[in-house]
């Protein structure tokens, strides 16, 4: 499962292209939900020295999905376990399909959690700033490429689902 997790990361570590590409026009947003007040502080102060807009920071999946409705952000750093339980996931499936956010699950319990049905890329805690940083850059630059990634993503999914029956 950290496979592809790798390849991300190391995809991004080029950096030029991916800072290239995000440093255009606007800033991205970035939904930051985390339960944990030193960790969601120091996301939030990461996000801003990227350059990157905070459209805020929710400790549960109900303040998250309604910071998401006032201001669809391109980008989610999502934990996996918050305050309401383990959402994470259901959450980061909403953000996906209703604004076609790009989200980063952070967490320090991975295990049977797969990339897809909303989740672009895991990230163990703890992990270091830098780690992540590329993370939401690559994801920052994947949602610049507009509504393309949200679309192939919905196709590969229901292709997914027509070859296996479902």
């Amino acid at each position: 499962m950290s496979e592809p997790h790798a390849n991300l990361a190391s995809s991004a570590q080029s950096g030029d292209m991916v800072d290239d590409q995000v440093s255009a026009s606007t800033a991205p947003c970035v939904l930051l939900v985390e339960d944990e007040t030193m960790i969601a502080l120091n996301l939030e102060a990461l996000v801003e020295d990227m350059g990157f807009a905070v459209t805020g920071l929710a400790a549960d999946s109900g303040s998250a999905r309604a910071l998401a409705e006032a201001n669809p952000p391109d980008v989610a750093v999502v934990d996996l376990n918050l305050l309401d339980g383990r959402t994470g996931l259901a959450l980061a499936g909403h953000l996906f399909r209703t604004f076609g956010t790009v989200v980063i699950i952070a967490t320090g319990n991975p295990e049977g959690i797969e990339v897809g049905g909303g989740v672009f890329a895991i990230v163990r805690k703890p992990y270091t700033n830098e780690a992540l940083e590329r993370v939401i850059r690559l994801a920052a630059a994947l949602r610049r490429g507009g509504q393309q990634l949200h679309d192939r993503v919905n196709a590969a999914e229901h292709v997914a689902k027509v070859n296996s029956g479902s």
